[in-house]
């Protein structure tokens, strides 16, 4: 069994009072499918980055649990096919955190271009200890 972050927007939709039956709803599908369930968290109703299928706002819920790896696709299929989901997303965590794509710097202004020169004194201080350490080797023989 591995452990699973996902992540789930709903329906702007539907009401404080639907909510609860929703989320049993999506726990229920959860649990047949062989997953045991560690934490939910709620967000709330959160104003999206962009519009996802025609909606600016969206009920943000994760779960974190166990399941087989058999199972997982089968999840992800159930909770695409369910009309209150509009995005969904599943992902391993590993070593108890969650897994993070690799993050690239913000830079600020200028273009690649300048980005590249500031690299290549590193670049060049990185070649010339190559240099030295080919020289003493040369040199001991």
């Amino acid at each position: 069994m591995r452990l699973y972050d996902l992540s789930i927007i709903l329906h702007p939709h539907i009401t404080d009072v639907e909510l609860p039956a929703t989320l049993e709803g999506i726990r229920k599908e959860l649990q047949a499918m062989g997953a045991r369930e560690l934490q939910e968290e709620q967000i709330g109703k959160q104003r999206l980055g962009y519009i996802i299928k025609g909606n600016r706002f969206g009920h943000v819920i994760y779960f974190r649990f166990e399941a087989e790896e058999q199972n997982v696709n089968i999840i992800k299929k159930k909770l695409n096919v369910q009309p209150e989901v509009i995005r969904s997303m599943m992902s391993i965590v590993r070593h108890g955190l969650a897994f993070k794509p690799v993050h690239k710097p913000f830079r600020r202004g200028g273009t690649r271009d300048n980005h590249a020169q500031k690299k290549i004194p590193q670049l060049k201080l990185f070649q010339n200890q190559q240099q030295k350490c080919r020289k003493k080797l040369t040199s001991q023989r």
